[in-house]
């Protein structure tokens, strides 16, 4: 057992590193709260007695490891991306700043010359590092950050849910579970929510009836009374989101069927791709998204420029292509859907069909 955790750490020694340090982080994947990342150096050829990927362990099993890396690691360190910047930067980047800050955070006494990093490279990174895939189910180090982060950010949710006690953060950690989607569609969410996250955008939309209008309550959401013209970056992504769900939302009340949602592929993307029902059969119809803030003008067929409708035309070959391996397929068609937002928060749509042809 100790050879396979200590492979990669062996390893690096034998290239002549002389300090190896472990990184992992934890909540990448959470609605809320921030994302953490841990850095561990280790004792020379030294398992933790109990390490192991730290979803493989139960919360008390997770709290003795923890007691015991603190007490006898080398060093470690601690980084922590708050859910604003996850929004401004998205959660790659966010979670790749908290291993940098992990590293950094490291006593001043350590000079660690090579990361071990769970995942894939981290881009840039300070130091020389090894990638490995699946990294906290083999490498001790590694092994050891993904538990300091796990239950560091435990215990950060916890206190977070003596804040927000409606969203039971402390039960789920913030992850998407049907309690926590429950208390999201009841009240909303907060100011530790992550806005560009599907799940708490959708959260925040209603319809208005008969007017036929959606209602986008941003003033809740960045906690700063900030209204959904707001410049923030973090907002500004949130609302183009928002966008794109309210177009979601209304096709399907006229009984389109969403086929993609931000469908990607080498020669771009597409926003959403649906399959409208006619008197003929149905036609498959490529639509992107304008949201516009405020008493915005100009026609939103205009920003769609040339260039624009090429990749759209080429991204849309390939989807058919795709599908055509199926059999025959429905013809196709390019709208352009505009999302209005007011001031207060009210949106509405507009559906420009065949906005251009390709």
């Amino acid at each position: 057992m100790t050879s396979r955790w200590l492979a990669a750490e062996q390893q690096a020694h034998s290239k002549g590193y002389r300090c190896v340090a472990g990184i992992d982080e934890a909540g990448r994947g959470s609605l809320a709260g921030p994302v953490v990342a841990a850095c561990v150096v280790l004792p020379h050829d030294f398992v933790p007695p109990g390490v192991n990927d730290s979803k493989l362990l139960s919360e008390l099993e997770r709290e003795r490891c923890y007691q015991f890396i603190v007490t006898s690691a080398v060093g470690f360190g601690i980084g922590v991306v708050s859910p604003r910047v996850i929004d401004r930067i998205n959660i790659l980047r966010a979670a790749h700043e908290a291993m940098r800050s992990a590293l950094a955070n490291l006593p001043d006494s350590l000079d660690a010359d090579i990361a071990l990093i769970d995942g894939l490279p981290v881009h840039p990174f300070p130091i020389a590092q090894h990638a490995i895939v699946r990294g906290d189910a083999s490498s001790a180090s590694i092994a050891a950050a993904s538990i300091l982060a796990k239950v560091t950010r435990d215990r950060m949710m916890v206190e977070l849910d003596r804040r927000f006690p409606h969203y039971l953060f402390s039960k789920h950690k913030g992850y998407g579970t049907r309690e926590h989607l429950a208390a999201l569609a009841k009240h909303g969410p907060c100011s530790e929510h992550r806005l560009t996250f599907k799940p708490v955008s959708a959260a925040q939309i209603q319809l208005v009836e008969p007017d036929g209008q959606y209602v986008i309550p941003f003033a809740t959401l960045n906690g700063r009374g900030k209204t959904a013209v707001s410049s923030d970056k973090a907002n500004l992504k949130a609302i183009g989101t928002s966008g794109e769900i309210i177009v979601r939302l209304h096709l399907e009340r006229l009984g389109w069927t969403i086929l993609e949602e931000n469908f990607r592929c080498v020669a771009g993307e597409i926003d959403l791709i649906a399959q409208e029902p006619t008197e003929a059969g149905s036609v498959i119809v490529f639509i992107e998204v304008k949201t516009r803030r405020g008493r915005a003008h100009g026609s939103p067929i205009s920003a769609v420029d040339q260039r624009k409708q090429a990749r759209m035309a080429a991204v849309a070959n390939t989807y058919i292509g795709i599908r055509a391996a199926g059999g025959n397929e429905p013809g196709c068609r390019f709208d352009i859907a505009e999302v209005r937002i007011s001031s207060d928060g009210l949106a509405s749509v507009s559906l420009h069909r065949a906005a251009f042809t390709a």
